[in-house]
């Protein structure tokens, strides 16, 4: 699984990996195994959240092919 996140503290994250200053930080990706919905605390909207069917938007609704507005065809 992986996840992306825009909300982190860039200069904590430059200070920890010790990352030089000329790249730019915009994005960070978590990267591990997703766990069982059981270790969850016992707070149930998180477990209906985690267990709930889930729905994808079409590519074609975000993502063009070789004109803007014209769906990519996935």
């Amino acid at each position: 699984m992986a996840h992306q996140m825009g909300g982190f503290d860039v200069e904590k994250t430059r200070h920890i990996f010790n990352i030089p200053t000329e790249f730019a930080l915009m994005a960070m990706i978590a990267v591990g195994y997703q766990g069982e919905p059981e270790v969850l605390d016992d707070n149930q909207e998180l477990k209906e959240l985690e267990l709930a069917a889930r729905a994808r938007t079409a590519l074609g609704v975000h993502f063009f092919e070789g004109d803007w507005g014209i769906p990519v065809k996935s």
